[in-house]
Formats: C-alpha cells, structure tokens, sequence
C-alpha cells in the first residue's frame, strides 16, 4: 500500500531527525546520507493528493460505508465520532467520488 509505505517513510525521517542526523541538500533534493531514497515520498503524496478530491463532511451513521470505501481506496485524514454521525476529513480518488454522498 502507497500510503503505508508513505507513512513508514515520514516516521523513518523522524527517527532520523530525533537520532541527530544532518538533513543535506542538493539540488531542491532533501535527503539523509544514512538512507537518502526516503524523501521520495514527499513527491509521491504531492502526486496522490492532486488526483483526488479533498472531503470534509458528517456522514450519517447509515452511510458509515462510505467511510470504509475512503479508507480502502482514498486517505483518511481523520474521523471523528460525533452525536448527528461521523465527522470525515479525507482525500477520495475521482472514480469514488460521490458529490451526493460526499457533499
């Protein structure tokens, strides 16, 4: 899964960060010398965002299957439980996109 790899990536450069490695820079290209393929992702997720769609919507409790198709195929960016339904935040693919659910 993209995302996962993604995220595996963001928490690596972290570490690195937190562990005092020096960020080095060439040519607009950030990178760590211990492991300098991990700032790939930053394009990856550039390209990923700009093909979908951003939501920020309260799903009723009886169209709570729309959030499972967000996480299978989009990216959750969060999810809260509230008294009316499900407050979703989220990034959906174009061919997922329902603007009368989704609105």
């Amino acid at each position: 899964n993209v995302i996962d790899a993604i995220n595996r990536a963001k928490r690596i450069m972290k570490a690195n960060e937190e562990n005092g490695y020096i960020l080095q820079k060439y040519k607009g290209y950030s990178y760590y010398n211990e492991n300098p393929s991990l700032m790939i992702w930053e394009i990856i997720e550039k390209i990923l965002k700009e093909s979908k769609v951003y939501v920020e919507k309260v799903f009723s409790y009886n169209d709570a299957g729309e959030i499972q198709r967000i996480r299978k195929y989009g990216q959750l960016i969060e999810e809260k439980y509230l008294e009316n339904g499900i407050f979703v935040r989220a990034y959906v693919p174009h061919e997922i996109y329902n603007p009368e659910k989704m609105q």
